[in-house]
């Protein structure tokens, strides 16, 4: 199965020029698993984050009608109870499959004041023959997140980002490190860079790695999609090994209250 990973431009509060390039770039990829960046469509645009929350609900319908033979992971705005999360959706061409509601935010830039946390469960979804889990973006630096979803079954961790190029150690870092600890395939797509008011953050360096921390590949800088095979036989024979994962789920408990 293909994982394909569309690093691409966002440009805050444009979400006309958003949606036009990613779409056009999903519609480029074959069957299976398309991850997009956090906030691909409108970007962390503050101060009309109520109103793209309302507006995500047109996008996964628009989603949806791409979604043939695929499974897209979208990051958006979203709008529960009068609260705005920053949530990824699992999408299918028959709709939203699960929710996932960021539950650390990153109060160096201000995502604590215009999103609330959300105390959800980790999902684990089914898709075909994988079974995949995500996270958002900061929620990388938690090893506890992708452990939770490591004890539910996922073999492959999908993160949305907007992760600036000054700091794509500890983003490259921290992904290989996911995905030894779990013996898991850890996909991790950012954004090409960010456009705010005319000034440019430069971000990249989507990646993926293996469960056995081998690099995939690194996309580095510049708009660019890639795609990773998965081999599920690679997983179970890493996960034989070094039964380091099975160890842990007999010795530690994690106890995550449902929301």
């Amino acid at each position: 199965m293909k994982v394909y990973c569309i690093q691409d431009i966002i440009k805050n509060g444009d979400v006309e020029w958003n949606v036009k390039s990613y779409f056009d770039k999903i519609s480029l990829c074959d069957s299976g698993i398309v991850l997009l960046p956090e906030m691909w469509f409108c970007g962390f645009d503050y101060k009309n984050i109520q109103s793209h929350a309302d507006a995500s609900r047109e996008i996964i319908d628009r989603l949806q009608k791409v979604a043939v033979d695929k499974l897209i992971i979208s990051s958006m705005p979203e709008r529960l109870n009068e609260k705005i999360y920053n949530s990824v959706y699992i999408i299918s061409s028959e709709g939203v499959v699960d929710i996932y509601r960021k539950q650390f935010l990153f109060s160096p830039q201000k995502e604590d004041q215009y999103f609330e946390k959300h105390d959800n469960d980790v999902p684990v979804v089914k898709y075909k023959e994988i079974n995949l889990s995500v996270a958002t973006c900061y929620e990388i630096r938690f090893p506890e997140v992708f452990r939770i979803g490591a004890y539910k079954g996922a073999d492959l961790f999908l993160i949305p980002a907007i992760w600036p190029v000054n700091k794509k150690e500890h983003w490259l870092t921290l992904l290989k490190s996911r995905a030894i600890e779990n013996q898991a395939y850890v996909v991790g797509c950012s954004s090409s860079s960010v456009f705010n008011n005319g000034k440019e953050l430069a971000c990249g360096y989507s990646a993926a790695f293996d469960p056995w921390g081998e690099e995939l590949f690194v996309l580095d800088e510049g708009v660019k999609t890639s795609f990773v095979n998965l081999d599920l036989e690679k997983l179970r024979l890493v996960r034989n090994a070094i039964p380091s994962l099975k160890d842990a789920k007999n010795c530690f408990n994690i106890n995550k209250k449902t929301a």
